[in-house]
């Protein structure tokens, strides 16, 4: 396949799970040949999986809500967190589920790291609502350390495919957050958007050369692209409002 389909068929794929979120009110977030979403069942959002042909599996049964579930490489792992802001993960083939780092406190939106056993996730202040930063640990020892530290909210955190870049939101105010990269080995950062509305959950093409995105800055959320090394921004005209599905 060409680069340029390559790109077309990602993107297309990119749409169709954020389509399947607002339609199904599930978020969802893809891997390589599946969906990962949570959907409303037996009064707990669960976390399930669609496969390609469409066959529907209930992954998770314990009786508390589950937040963004992300895959491991090797689709092993899942690691999401709950309604309470606190880290599980799952494991796919013994179908066991352990919470890691409990003594963190309020954490979201957990990532892993280059392995099973290192994730990155945003950490809330003790005592700030509006105060977070992004963490890296290790969750067999539970050794941690802060990744980023900035004025603000820093979240929804994604990896290149080499592990080396790092894109997420920063917020500093109701209605307003900008995607930024962060190359993890200088640790020189860069802001992407400038536009002062709200951008969320950005998420890389395995190339590293396009992150796509929602964004209301036409008015509804629309999902953009962005090549990272021209700056180029794509809107993909789906002009739908998410009903307040974005966020869950």
């Amino acid at each position: 396949m060409s680069k340029p389909l390559f790109k077309i068929s990602l993107l297309f794929f990119v749409v169709l799970s954020f389509i399947t979120v607002i339609f199904n009110n599930e978020f969802a977030l893809a891997n390589s040949d599946n969906l990962i979403f949570t959907q409303l069942t037996d009064g707990y959002w669960q976390v399930w999986k669609r496969g390609v042909n469409g066959d529907l599996k209930q992954l998770t049964y314990s009786q508390f809500d589950k937040r963004r579930p992300v895959s491991s490489s090797d689709r092993k792992k899942i690691i999401y967190r709950s309604g309470n802001r606190e880290i599980f993960i799952f494991d796919s083939q013994s179908g066991t589920e352990l919470q890691v780092l409990s003594k963190l406190g309020w954490m979201m939106d957990p990532i892993f790291f280059g392995s099973d056993n290192k994730i990155i996730f945003s950490r809330f202040d003790s005592f700030l609502e509006d105060d977070s930063d992004l963490w890296v640990a290790d969750v067999n020892s539970a050794e941690s350390e802060i990744l980023l530290r900035k004025q603000g909210v820093e979240f929804g955190p994604s990896l290149s495919s080499d592990n080396s870049k790092l894109v997420y939101v920063g917020s500093q105010g109701f209605g307003k957050s900008e995607l930024y990269l962060l190359d993890l080995k200088t640790k020189k950062e860069k802001q992407l958007t400038s536009n002062y509305t709200v951008e969320l959950y950005p998420s890389w093409s395995p190339d590293g050369e396009l992150i796509v995105y929602a964004s209301d800055e036409s008015g509804n959320f629309n999902i953009f692209s962005m090549n990272i090394n021209s700056g180029v921004t794509v809107e993909l005209q789906l002009n739908v409002d998410t009903g307040g599905v974005l966020g869950v």
